[in-house]
C-alpha cells in the first residue's frame, strides 16, 4: 500500500466504511452528520481527535459540490500508528464534483490522499418509461412552482386496479429520484446510499389509493450552490415494489413479486 505502513487491511478499511454508525457511538470507525452540523468538542481525547478530524473535512468540502452521506475515519478507532496531524478519510456520498477535485481539496487541508478513500455517487440511469405491474398504477405528482433554495417533495401516488385488496411492500429506499435542468443535464438527485431509508407497507383497499413520499434539496450537494430558478423535469425510479392480491371469493390470492418501474417525467419550476 502507498505511504505509511497500515496496521489493517484493505478488507478492514472496507468493513469500517461499510459500517452503520451513528453519532451516538462516536468511538467508531465512522460517523455520520449532516454537513451544516459540526460535531461539537469533547472532553474524550479520542473523541475530540474524531470531531475535530470529522469537521476539518466538512471544512475541506465546503466549496465542492458534493454530499458526503458516509464520512470514515478507521485511523483513529484502530491501534495502528497514526498521524493525527495528517490522518485519511473515507468519503461515500453523491455530487457533481470529480474524485480529483475531492483529493486536492482533502490534500490541502492536509489529510494524507495516499490512503484517503473516495467514493462519488454519479447521476442514475432509468430505464424507459413504463407501467408498474397490474393491478397497480402509478404517477408522479407534479410539483408545480417550488421556492429557490428549498426542499422538493417528491410525491408518487398509486392507485389499486381491482376490488381485491392489494398489499404494497418494498425494502429500503422506495423511491429514486433525478432532476434534470432545461438542457436535459442531471442537476442533482437523491443518490443511493449505504444507509438503509424507511420502506413502503400499504395495503389499498377495493379501488383504493395510496401516496409515497421522499425530500430531495434544491441543490448541487450542497447549499452553498442552489439550484438556479428556472424549468426543470422530475424523473422517478420505484425500486423493488412488491405485490400481494387477498384472495376474493373462489379466485385464489397471487403471489408476491416484484415490480422496478420508472414513471412518467413531470415538469416543474424554481421560483425565486
Amino acid at each position: 500500500m502507498v505511504g505509511r505502513q497500515r496496521a489493517y487491511s484493505s478488507g478492514m478499511r472496507r468493513l469500517h466504511l461499510l459500517s452503520l454508525c451513528s453519532l451516538g457511538l462516536l468511538l467508531g470507525a465512522c460517523t455520520l452528520q449532516k454537513v451544516s452540523e459540526p460535531i461539537d468538542s469533547n472532553p474524550n481525547p479520542n473523541q475530540r481527535q474524531l470531531a475535530q478530524t470529522y469537521n476539518k473535512t466538512l471544512a475541506a468540502l465546503k466549496s465542492l459540490r458534493f454530499r458526503p452521506d458516509l464520512v470514515g475515519m478507521p485511523c483513529l478507532n484502530v491501534a495502528a500508528t497514526c498521524d493525527p496531524e495528517h490522518p485519511d478519510v473515507s468519503l461515500f456520498g453523491p455530487g457533481l464534483a470529480t474524485q480529483g477535485e475531492i483529493l486536492t481539496a482533502l490534500r490541502a487541508a492536509g489529510f494524507d490522499t495516499a490512503t484517503s478513500e473516495i467514493h462519488v455517487i454519479g447521476p442514475p440511469t432509468f430505464p424507459p418509461a413504463g407501467a408498474l405491474p397490474w393491478p397497480l398504477s402509478g404517477a408522479v405528482v407534479p410539483p408545480g412552482s417550488v421556492q429557490s433554495g428549498s426542499r422538493l417533495t417528491v410525491q408518487v401516488r398509486l392507485w389499486k386496479l381491482t376490488l381485491q385488496r392489494l398489499t404494497v411492500f418494498s425494502g429500503s429506499a422506495t423511491i429514486d429520484g433525478l432532476v434534470l435542468d432545461s438542457q436535459g443535464q442531471p442537476a442533482t438527485w437523491l443518490g443511493r446510499s449505504f444507509f438503509t431509508k424507511q420502506g413502503l407497507v400499504s395495503t389499498l383497499p377495493a379501488l383504493g389509493s395510496a401516496s409515497i413520499y421522499e425530500s430531495l434539496p434544491l441543490t448541487q450537494f450542497n447549499p452553498a450552490f442552489p439550484l438556479a430558478p428556472g424549468h426543470y423535469t422530475l424523473r422517478v425510479h420505484l425500486h423493488q415494489l412488491h405485490l400481494h392480491l387477498d384472495p376474493l371469493l373462489w379466485i385464489p390470492g397471487e403471489s408476491k413479486h416484484r415490480g422496478d418501474v420508472t414513471l412518467s417525467d413531470v415538469p416543474f419550476e424554481i421560483v425565486p
